[in-house]
């Protein structure tokens, strides 16, 4: 919801909200591979997917739209 309040593009939040939910997967490849000896890939994968939606992130803001007020304030 926060990304679309910002002044992002649609299509770009939806891939940087879908990319840090991937970001998930990299604390619980970490219990896995604590819990089930399972490989590190997901840990790897997580790690990345997180890494790319902070810098999506980044420059979608830093060429985003002005921002809209926040409700009940006025703009001089």
């Amino acid at each position: 919801y926060l990304l679309l309040q910002m002044g992002i593009a649609r299509k770009s939040a939806r891939w940087i909200s879908w990319l840090s939910l991937a970001g998930m997967m990299m604390p619980v490849g970490i219990l896995a591979e604590l819990l089930l000896g399972a490989p590190p890939a997901f840990v790897l994968i997580g790690g990345i997917a997180m890494i790319v939606a902070i810098a999506w992130l980044g420059v979608a803001i830093a060429q985003a739209k002005e921002m809209p007020a926040p409700v009940g304030t006025a703009r001089p």
